[in-house]
């Protein structure tokens, strides 16, 4: 992935969460991920996402990876 890429994904997954009034912590809590890599990766500023933090973001969600690459055009 390229640059643009992560932070196409962080702007999707913050409007995600904010359209659906999500705390970051409540998604933390949902993707058994830490709070600090929720803010990264909705800064746009993680490099190196790998597949399974992504998946597990999505099912915070209650959205497939797959859907989150074809509407980005990833």
């Amino acid at each position: 992935m390229q640059a643009k890429d992560y932070e196409k994904i962080g702007k999707y997954f913050r409007k995600l969460r904010q359209d659906k009034d999500i705390s970051q912590l409540k998604v933390c809590l949902n993707s058994d991920l830490s709070l600090d890599t929720v803010r990264i990766i909705e800064g746009g500023k993680r490099k190196d996402l790998k597949l399974e933090t992504l998946s597990k973001l999505s099912k915070a969600f209650d959205v497939k990876l797959w859907q989150v690459f074809k509407e980005l055009d990833i």
